[in-house]
């Protein structure tokens, strides 16, 4: 039963957060779910760290069985989907909120050409309003690559990618290696 309700909480997540990019939701539902996806990270990383203190013997030396602390995790096979639905949640969510947001800009090299061989006045970059640079910008944030093509260009815009980097910072880092050491175990 507690692989079921990790299964729904990532898939409903993963669902309701594509519905919010295709339909143009507002910024605060993707936002509530990227939280509520935050919040569920934060209790996985406690769990496991909570999990991972060594246990003592018993009386007779032999060592206890470590028993769950908070909740039961989802099962090691289903661990690898709820990942990839958790990484759509954080992708879908954080490009609706980038769209809805406005800040961030295209600077692509066709613009700077453009800027530099004319004599006219720059004109101002076009803010990403596309679903899939959206997108594209989203994952190119949670890669950490950094093309250049976009770029935040408000305040609100960086706030949005240091939120993305701290969320993806708790995926990466986090769940990755549990996931592995817990695939390790087969």
């Amino acid at each position: 039963m507690p692989t079921v309700c990790h299964f729904i909480f990532g898939l409903a997540g993963a669902v309701l957060s594509g519905i919010a990019l295709w339909a143009g939701a507002p910024a605060l539902l993707s936002g509530i779910l990227v939280g509520l996806t935050d919040l569920y990270l934060i209790a996985i990383l406690v769990e496991a760290a909570l999990r991972s203190e060594k246990v003592p013997k018993s009386f007779d030396d032999l060592p206890r069985v470590k028993t769950k602390v908070m909740f039961e995790l989802p099962h090691r096979v289903w661990n690898l989907l709820q990942v990839f639905f958790l990484l759509f949640i954080v992708v879908c969510g954080f490009a609706n909120m980038y769209i809805k947001q406005g800040g961030v800009v295209y600077q692509g090299p066709t613009l700077a050409v453009q800027h530099a061989t004319s004599n006219q006045p720059a004109k101002p970059n076009p803010p990403l309003a596309g679903r899939l640079d959206a997108v594209y910008f989203s994952m190119v944030t949670t890669a950490t690559l950094g093309y250049g093509d976009f770029v935040p260009a408000t305040e609100g815009a960086r706030k949005l990618v240091i939120w993305e980097l701290a969320t993806d910072l708790l995926l990466l880092v986090g769940i990755f290696s549990l996931l592995i050491s817990r695939l390790a175990d087969f």
